[in-house]
C-alpha cells in the first residue's frame, strides 16, 4: 500500500495487479448504474490497461448512442468535471481521451480509498 504522502501516478499504480483488479471492480460498479455490463471475466481476470480502456470505450460509445444526457450522468458519477469534458470535445481523438480520463478517475478513486480510508 502506498503512503498517504505519495502522489497518484497511474503508470506506477496500474502496474500493480491488485490495484488494477480493484480499478476494474470500481469501473464495473459505476457502469452497472447505467445498465452497462462487462464480460464475466472482467471482475476475476486482471486486464491490461489497454484492454480496460478498450472495453470502457465500447460502453462510452453505447452511452453516446443513448444520448448526451446518459453520458453526462456517467461523467457526473465518475466525477469528471464538466469543464474538463468540454475541453475534450474539441480534441480529434475525443473518444480515446475521454476513455483514458474515465479510467484515470476510476483508478484515482481506488488510490484514494487505499491511501486515505480508515
Amino acid at each position: 500500500m502506498n503512503s498517504p504522502s505519495r502522489r497518484f501516478d497511474l503508470d506506477v499504480s496500474i502496474a500493480d495487479v491488485d490495484f488494477r483488479s480493484a480499478t476494474q471492480e470500481q469501473i464495473v460498479k459505476d457502469f452497472a448504474k447505467f445498465d452497462l455490463y462487462f464480460p464475466d471475466g472482467f471482475k476475476t481476470t486482471v486486464f491490461s490497461i489497454e484492454e480496460i480502456e478498450y472495453l470502457v470505450g465500447q460502453h462510452v460509445v453505447a452511452l453516446i448512442e443513448k444520448g448526451e444526457r446518459h453520458l453526462l450522468q456517467l461523467l457526473y458519477t465518475i466525477d469528471i468535471p464538466e469543464k474538463k469534458f468540454l475541453n475534450m470535445l474539441s480534441q480529434v481523438d475525443f473518444l480515446n481521451v475521454l476513455t483514458h480520463q474515465i479510467v484515470l478517475r476510476e483508478a484515482y478513486k481506488v488510490w484514494l480509498r487505499a491511501n486515505f480510508s480508515s
